[in-house]
């Protein structure tokens, strides 16, 4: 049964899908999600739920073990779409946060950028702490060099 799911909605498919729906701003609507899926994959909304538990469970196994990777076929490359779709995000939410002059409007702002930023970190397959964990030993390194010159 997995197979057939998995051949039938295909995980990068899914998993792009499930992005796009935990990005959506205003937040979209689930049946409309729900909907979509369904008719775009063919499945009842019960095989439809379980793919998307599914994928969601796959989607943290390898955010908490970024050394997996899935091998992805070359018509799977939609993933740049997304990509561009999430740094527009980033983008706007610059621009506002530049356009931000009191506290509670830099709040939001930036509430909304950490909100993007973890959307695209975790859709290269990492977590925040592992990217903050990067960060550090950047800058130890730079640290380094620095007091070496």
């Amino acid at each position: 049964m997995y197979l057939m799911d998995a051949f039938t909605m295909p995980f990068n498919d899914v998993k792009i899908a499930i992005i796009k729906y935990d990005s959506s701003h205003p937040k979209m609507d689930e049946l409309v999600f729900l909907a979509d899926l369904q008719e775009r994959f063919c499945q009842t909304s019960f095989d439809m739920l379980r793919r998307i538990r599914e994928v969601r469970r796959i989607m943290r196994y390898l955010a908490k073990n970024p050394m997996l990777k899935i091998p992805i076929r070359e018509q799977e490359i939609v993933d740049d779409e997304v990509w561009k779709d999430l740094i527009d995000q980033d983008k706007k939410g610059t621009i506002s946060l530049q356009g931000a002059l009191n506290y509670s409007d830099r709040e939001r702002a930036l509430i909304n950028k950490l909100r993007i930023l973890k959307t695209m970190v975790e859709y290269n397959g990492l977590t925040l702490d592992d990217l903050a964990a990067k960060a550090e030993k950047f800058e130890d390194k730079g640290n380094k060099l620095q007091k070496e010159k």
